[in-house]
């Protein structure tokens, strides 16, 4: 299948050039996210990245593998069951802190299924609440050189003073460069978040992904990308913390709480990562604060995905 014949389908006009056949494209959702995979899919197609890999979605969800946008688009559709299913549902249940938020953890432990032998030596993990700005492909692959390679889950604070202040726009552009120039020093260094991953041969095999969920099981943590960066405190040699231009979540293009910095911040990375709160598919586009915002209701649109439902508003049929 691949991007491009999810582009030929949909009429998205793409680059002829053939990128990174030798790569695996993995996404992992179910149902409720079907709108967001197609804005994601649309988004990373007209930014012509990664037309010509194999792509593999994984799911709990029979519906997700009868869509008909999944099939266009997917290789492999790969259904979580049996032995995986019980271990990946187990840790969601007892290995975060937050119990009442069991059904979310096993949505986001579902990413886990990568860990298994593909057919590429090399397969790249994204969330699908993202959009693309510009072609990286080969940026990243190219500085993705560890068994695995992530950007940092940023932190609010470093963008505030000891008194909770915001910092001058001036000081808060010596940290985003920084980060943009992946200089990571204290907990960015391990801080893993797992929206983006590029995973490479060692640990795309049945033997990590048991080794990886029963470290998981031994402890509770935050969420399931803490079980990543308790992981590699452990084995640092292992890690590559890569560019926060390749996974640049939304709210801290806000932080910079000035339009024109927010403007000039989107030309120097190349995926914006919606994680954190407000999310632009909850809001309507008149009610939208910040122009990556609007950027996503523009490929919403462009992608033709009804996000109706995600806004509280009943789709027509």
């Amino acid at each position: 299948m691949t991007l491009r014949n999810y582009a030929d389908h949909y009429g998205v006009e793409v680059d002829p050039k053939i990128r990174s056949e030798d790569v695996t494209i993995a996404f992992a959702f179910d149902a409720g996210y079907l709108p967001l995979f197609q804005v994601a899919a649309y988004s990373l197609a007209q930014s012509k990245n990664f037309l010509d890999s194999e792509v593999v979605i994984y799911t709990d969800d029979p519906v997700v593998a009868d869509d008909p946008m999944v099939k266009i688009t997917a290789d492999r559709i790969s259904m979580l069951e049996g032995e995986r299913r019980e271990r990946l549902y187990g840790l969601a249940e007892n290995s975060i802190h937050r119990e009442d938020r069991a059904q979310w953890n096993k949505g986001t432990f579902l990413k886990w299924m990568m860990f298994e032998e593909q057919n590429n030596p090399t397969a790249v993990f994204l969330d699908v609440d993202m959009i693309f700005l510009r072609s990286f492909d080969e940026k990243l692959l190219q500085a993705a050189t560890a068994d695995f390679n992530a950007a940092p889950q940023f932190m609010y604070r470093l963008l505030k003073d000891e008194a909770g202040e915001h910092l001058p726009l001036s000081r808060k552009w010596e940290v985003m460069n920084a980060a943009l120039a992946a200089d990571y020093s204290g907990r960015l260094a391990t801080n893993v978040n797992s929206g983006l991953m590029v995973i490479r041969e060692p640990m795309l095999s049945r033997a990590f992904f048991d080794e990886i969920t029963a470290f998981a099981s031994q402890s509770r943590r935050t969420n399931e990308q803490s079980h990543f960066t308790a992981y590699f405190k452990k084995h640092p040699e292992r890690l590559k913390m890569i560019s926060y231009a390749f996974n640049h979540q939304d709210e801290y293009i806000g932080a910079l709480r000035d339009w024109e910095a927010m403007k000039e911040l989107m030309e120097k990375i190349s995926v914006i990562h919606y994680a954190g709160k407000p999310k632009p598919w909850h809001r309507r586009l008149s009610d939208v604060p910040r122009p990556t915002s609007s950027l996503w209701h523009w490929h919403a649109t462009a992608s033709g995905a009804d996000v109706r439902p995600l806004m509280g508003v009943p789709a027509v049929s």
